[in-house]
């Protein structure tokens, strides 16, 4: 039964290390040039898509709106892959 209780920390947590690893990778790869755009990008999603169902309603509906927008953009330049 107590394990039910802890089960909001313990999510709110571990999307917390996500986001830092995140983070921290961003960093790297900003300074070194390392080529890891593909870890950069699954990791963002994953944790936008892990993090959704948990958020409250106003950040879960503008980060929606903001991913919607964003892809509406940038399929109306016509830019590749590689791009995003």
């Amino acid at each position: 039964m107590e394990t039910v209780n802890k089960w909001p920390a313990r999510v709110s947590i571990s999307r917390g290390y996500l986001l830092l690893t995140l983070t921290i990778l961003f960093i790297v790869f900003s300074f070194t040039g390392w080529p890891g755009e593909q870890v950069l990008m699954i990791l963002t999603g994953g944790l936008i898509l892990y993090s959704l169902p948990f958020m409250a309603f106003f950040p879960k509906i503008m980060t929606s709106i903001l991913l919607i927008t964003g892809h509406i953009v940038f399929f109306a330049q016509d830019l590749g892959f590689t791009y995003w």
